[in-house]
């Protein structure tokens, strides 16, 4: 059973201060993109180390040594990061551009989120613990922008490795979102407001169901499928 997203904030892992904040713009995201770190020293036996590794990352991602010396990045390029532990770390955090995603567009489009480890052959490098943690954060994304359901590899945006074959399989299989269901999450508001609206109900009474001109733009254009399984688990036919 999945577990509720166990967030370490910016404050927890001790982040520095970003140069600058920009926000995306909510109706233009897609969804998330998944990333690995791709180095086997982030996988550590103590949690208590996986901090440094987020800290580290940052260091990198804002060194003035990057491709064009002259505009360091603004901050770590991850919106969040999680680890074999099932934590998630806060990088620039929810609504903020990326810059992990390999093009403007992507960054534009996408949130990105990133594992702390590599992929070996043969081995469960992201454990159980670690697709909990990613399931929680996609639920959270999916509350917070219900009309942005993707969840795509790095590699969908660019040639390379990243997040590996183990990470790929598991978004391409579509198991996360069999955890996001498999313990009850209350559905987002516009679900409410759009289920009065189609049935007539409350501020819409007056007009009748599903009246078009009334149409709440609260709610997406069409219902994604997880907020119908969620309101089956809400309603125990599940």
């Amino acid at each position: 059973m999945a577990q509720p997203l166990r967030l370490v904030s910016r404050a927890g892992w001790q982040a520095a201060r970003p140069r600058a904040v920009t926000p995306v713009l909510p109706r233009a995201l897609r969804g998330v993109a998944v990333h690995y770190s791709a180095a086997n020293r982030d996988e550590q036996a103590n949690h208590a180390n996986c901090a440094s590794r987020v800290r580290a990352i940052q260091a990198f991602h804002m060194a003035p040594s990057r491709s064009d010396p002259s505009k360091p990045w603004n901050d770590i390029a991850y919106n969040h990061l999680f680890c074999v532990h099932g934590y998630a770390f806060e990088g620039r955090g929810f609504g903020v551009r990326s810059a992990a995603n390999g093009t403007y567009a992507a960054n534009s489009e996408y949130h990105a989120v990133c594992f702390l480890g590599n992929d070996d052959q043969g081995r469960n490098d992201v454990t159980d613990a670690g697709r909990d943690a990613l399931a929680a954060l996609l639920l959270e994304y999916g509350r917070r922008y219900p009309w942005a359901t993707a969840v795509v590899p790095h590699s969908q945006f660019r040639s390379t490795a990243c997040p590996g074959d183990e990470l790929r399989r598991y978004i391409a299989s579509g198991a996360w979102r069999e955890r996001e269901v498999s313990w009850p999450v209350p559905l987002p508001r516009w679900f409410w407001v759009w289920a009065r609206w189609r049935l007539g109900r409350g501020e819409f009474k007056r007009y009748g169901p599903a009246n078009r001109a009334r149409r709440p733009k609260i709610a997406p254009r069409i219902i994604p499928a997880w907020a119908w399984d969620r309101l089956r688990v809400l309603l125990g036919r599940r």
